[in-house]
């Protein structure tokens, strides 16, 4: 005598008994049909997360959505237009949502790994472009020094201690835009 199986009860022919062709269509059937609805819920789901890409919206940071039925993640702010690649990192989903948490973790120890690797020059930049702050040296407006892993611009002529009134931080970004060019 044949038994049902726990989950959808489909019939399992015994071991006495012959298959019988018609309960084998039945079960392929109902396996059929319950894929397809896991199938369409799955999907539901998946559009639920995301919609299609819209040239005409404005997305920010972790924004997702879809493009070319691949999911991306917004990483920086004011995509808009037509694609563009470089506002947008491809969401794999290799192993269900633990796989994009392990991917992401991976990524972000990878960027942590290159922000370390670089520190030591993040750390000597002021150092690298303008030396230290000397009380036996005179300074006028216009001159750059670094002071304790700042960088700092004269707005004063100055000499002797540190004076706060004659210093303005500043950083290698704003004398970039300083110049003009």
């Amino acid at each position: 005598m044949g038994t049902y199986t726990s989950n959808y009860s489909f019939y399992k022919p015994g071991d006495d008994e012959t298959a019988d062709i018609g309960e084998l269509n039945n079960n392929a059937d109902s396996i059929d049909s319950t894929i397809y609805s896991v199938d369409q819920k799955a999907q539901k789901a998946l559009n639920s997360i995301a919609e299609e890409y819209d040239p005409s919206k404005t997305y920010n940071t972790r924004a997702l959505v879809w493009h070319n039925g691949d999911l991306y993640v917004c990483v920086i702010d004011g995509a808009t237009g037509s694609w563009d690649s470089m506002y947008w990192y491809q969401a794999t989903v290799s192993g269900g949502l633990t796989g994009l948490q392990s991917e992401l973790v991976g990524r972000f120890n990878a960027m942590q790994s290159t922000i370390n690797s670089m520190w030591p020059l993040i750390y000597k930049t002021p150092t690298m472009i303008a030396e230290g702050y000397s009380t036996a040296k005179s300074y006028v407006v216009g001159d750059y020094v670094s002071n304790g892993f700042c960088l700092y611009k004269c707005i004063a002529d100055t000499t002797g201690s540190w004076d706060d009134t004659a210093w303005e931080q500043t950083t290698v970004i704003d004398i970039i835009k300083g110049l003009n060019v």
